[in-house]
């Protein structure tokens, strides 16, 4: 537990660090702060702001180091003389919440939005629940926000490698690693560091609790030769009725009901029936005779992009990738389907990872989306039977979009404009 009468230093001044400059004001705890670039600097106040100057003696005087989740601190020549100070966002949130609450961890590469989202609907059901941490919502920075947190019975945290990285004092009460596969290794450097980082989440548990795992995450552990946890527990997908009829989604809300089952809720399984999705993580943009496309633009791993697209039932299937690869170190699964097309600067690259991975596929390039698309709407007219189409990059985006919403509003865009009269 963090004791904030003591002295706080904020390095980087990006979302979170922003937010937790906020809550300090809010709540009249010292701080000092400062960020590599002078233009995020102006939001500081006169002794707020620390000069390069100063930096390192400020950081000797300062108890706690927050700073944004994705710094690496090895690179980074004046912090990592002060790891054991540093903290994060999280660390602060745990400090402020109800000991009566409840708290949920959930990490994995891919899946880790869903599983938190489905789980936080269920949830709400019967209690009061919300996600924080990486799922993209900063929270600090409201005025109310303890006596806000205070309200919850279950608080979910979507947890990345990074912030695992960095974590110091939250405790969780159950948590789960959805899968692995390789992920961020250029701030990690290999597989094996990124699953032992990812396994820090066993760390956090309280003394009994248990810590969640498939068939996939346990073989991963096992191949890397890295020791299991010992509160560690499979589980199995088990079947169970739905509003949502997508075979990427079985195994997250089978996973969703565990978890809420374990913390002893009263939730039953017909309670499961009308949930929906989340944007872009499957999303199903057309479902008619002919024709069913999902937008999973959100997928920015290969491996899994392979993965979800194999677990289509057989019959006409289209995938389209793009992106940025990120560096990866595992064979790819073989892939199965009548077209793969691919977009963007970085076409040949994802080509030649794919090719020898094809079984009867026919691969084509496209400069960018909407010539692929174009071309797809011609590609349609040849089949007799329901074609199935997953957009699921299987790159990082920033090679034509900002982000991966950019990317995936522009594919749905895209597909009325050229696809939607597809009857």
């Amino acid at each position: 537990m963090l004791d904030f009468k003591k002295k706080f230093f904020v390095y980087g001044l990006g979302v979170s660090g922003r937010s937790v400059v906020h809550f300090f004001r809010n709540n009249n705890i010292y701080f000092k702060a400062t960020d590599d670039v002078d233009l995020k600097k102006k939001i500081l106040k006169g002794k707020e702001k620390s000069s390069k100057k100063n930096i390192n003696s400020e950081l000797i005087k300062s108890d706690y180091i927050v700073v944004s989740p994705s710094i690496n601190i090895k690179n980074h020549k004046i912090l990592l003389k002060f790891k054991e100070k540093i903290i994060i966002d999280i660390d602060i949130i745990f400090s402020i919440i109800s000991k009566k609450t409840k708290l949920i961890g959930i990490t994995g590469t891919e899946g880790k939005s869903s599983v938190c989202f489905f789980l936080n609907n269920l949830l709400n059901l019967n209690y009061k629940s919300v996600i924080l941490g990486n799922f993209g919502n900063t929270v600090l920075q409201r005025k109310n926000i303890i006596k806000e947190l205070i309200k919850y019975d279950f608080i979910i945290f979507e947890l990345s490698s990074y912030q695992l990285h960095k974590i110091k004092f939250l405790k969780l009460d159950i948590a789960t690693i959805t899968n692995l596969y390789p992920d961020h290794l250029n701030y990690h450097k290999s597989y094996k560091s990124y699953i032992r980082c990812k396994l820090k989440i066993s760390k956090l548990l309280k003394s009994n609790s248990k810590l969640y795992i498939n068939h996939n995450a346990k073989n991963e552990i096992i191949k890397n030769k890295i020791s299991l946890p010992v509160n560690l527990h499979l589980y199995k997908n088990f079947n169970f009725e739905s509003s949502i009829q997508i075979p990427f989604y079985k195994e997250n809300l089978s996973l969703a009901f565990l978890i809420a089952s374990s913390l002893k809720t009263n939730i039953k399984y017909k309670n499961i029936k009308l949930f929906k999705t989340l944007p872009f993580r499957f999303e199903e943009i057309i479902n008619n005779k002919k024709l069913k496309i999902y937008n999973d633009s959100k997928s920015t791993n290969l491996t899994n992009s392979i993965i979800s697209f194999n677990k289509i039932p057989k019959g006409n299937k289209i995938l389209i990738l793009g992106g940025i690869l990120k560096k990866n170190t595992h064979t790819l699964p073989l892939l199965k389907g009548n077209a793969i097309l691919i977009f963007g600067k970085y076409a040949d690259i994802i080509h030649d990872q794919i090719s020898k991975k094809s079984i009867n596929s026919k691969i084509f390039k496209f400069y960018n989306l909407e010539y692929l698309i174009i071309f797809l709407s011609f590609l349609l007219k040849i089949y007799n039977s329901k074609v199935t189409i997953l957009f699921s990059p299987g790159g990082e985006s920033f090679d034509q979009y900002t982000n991966f919403e950019d990317r995936g509003t522009h594919f749905n865009k895209l597909i009325r404009k050229y696809i939607i009269k597809y009857e």
